[in-house]
């Protein structure tokens, strides 16, 4: 019976050990191909370098050099020609879906990201055609980098920054939902931290891939679309959204940014879906020791497979992640996470 027991805990034992190897292998992989995207793109559209348009007008922004790239379009610094104020414009390439479609998916972008107007999202100045027909979107521009780029830096952050990031990009979130948005692609490429004179401020960008609640309207047709890495388990399956999608995904950031990995790492796209729909990803405090319990409680609430689990709207989650790292979350939502964390083996 002894040599059973031994045997019986050393085979646990083990396949914990695969298992949690298998998974850092995926992880590994999934951040070396996210590399090797983001250097193919410096190669080719790269920044600090002339572009197609540098020199030309985009209404009455003069581009410059390119700065970035996007799923539709290449981003170029820019100034107004009379007030020399400078702009970032975005200006259409001709990717994101079908040929007829795109370019009013494009302008579409621009005119849902105007119709915003707060703090914490990037703000669009104009939205129109260049002389030759080719649509473009002037934003403002933002001296800075993405959290993405933070994050390969330091490879995680500080829980007191990660409070802080979260209530940020939860008031530009509300004013995204209060307008009727989901934004469906919220990643660490897409939360920008901008340096200021009077300090940093997290703002949101890119409405590509938006869809308008109130009027059923999406830029893309009802595809499953997004960065497979932080979709909603309902956004993988492809069915209809609400802001309770957008609580999963910036979850799903909150998780990378204090364990440094992503919640639900594959080596294909489809081993990334499945695992969102049907799959809990391992503990946080598996990578992260030093994450108080009510912390994880939160992200089980916020990375619950049903979205009548989660919570209900972006600012519940922001708050009671700010309660849970002084260890005041409320027993109420104690009591509801710990079913959660039962059922997604985080006990």
């Amino acid at each position: 019976v002894w040599a059973a027991r031994r045997s019986r805990s050393s085979l646990i034992n083990s396949l914990e050990e695969l298992y949690r190897a298998s998974w850092l292998a995926d992880e590994r992989e999934l951040q070396v191909a996210e590399a090797q995207h983001e250097h193919q793109v410096a190669i080719h559209h790269g920044r600090g370098r002339r572009g197609r348009f540098s020199g030309c007008m985009a209404g009455t922004f003069r581009l410059e050099d390119v700065v970035g790239r996007g799923a539709m379009g290449e981003v170029y610094k820019g100034a107004h020609l009379a007030t020399g104020q400078k702009v970032a414009v975005k200006i259409f390439h001709g990717g994101g879906g079908s040929i007829q479609k795109a370019p009013e998916r494009f302008l579409r972008e621009g005119e849902i990201a105007r119709g915003v107007v707060a703090t914490n999202v990037v703000r669009v100045l104009d939205v129109g055609q260049m002389t030759d027909g080719v649509p473009y979107i002037a934003m403002e521009y933002l001296e800075g980098e993405d959290l993405a780029g933070r994050l390969r830096k330091s490879g995680t952050l500080e829980m007191e920054a990660v409070v802080d990031l979260v209530h940020q990009v939860a008031l530009g979130l509300e004013a995204v939902h209060d307008a009727g948005i989901v934004h469906r692609d919220l990643k660490p490429q897409n939360i920008f931290r901008s340096e200021t004179p009077r300090g940093h401020i997290w703002k949101i960008l890119d409405f590509g891939v938006s869809k308008m609640e109130a009027a059923g309207m999406t830029l893309t047709e009802n595809q499953v679309v997004g960065t497979p890495a932080y979709m909603s388990p309902e956004q993988a399956r492809g069915d209809d959204l609400d802001a309770r999608s957008d609580i999963f995904t910036l979850s799903a950031v909150v998780y990378r940014c204090l364990t440094g990995r992503s919640p639900f790492a594959a080596r294909e796209v489809p081993e990334v879906l499945y695992k969102i729909v049907y799959h809990y990803p391992p503990p946080p405090r598996h990578f992260a020791p030093t994450i108080n319990l009510d912390v994880e409680r939160v992200l089980a609430l916020g990375l619950s497979k049903n979205p009548v689990h989660r919570f209900q709207t972006i600012g519940q989650l922001a708050r009671a992640l700010g309660d849970a790292r002084k260890g005041r979350l409320s027993e109420g939502m104690r009591v509801r996470a710990e079913a959660l964390m039962k059922l997604s083996g985080w006990h």
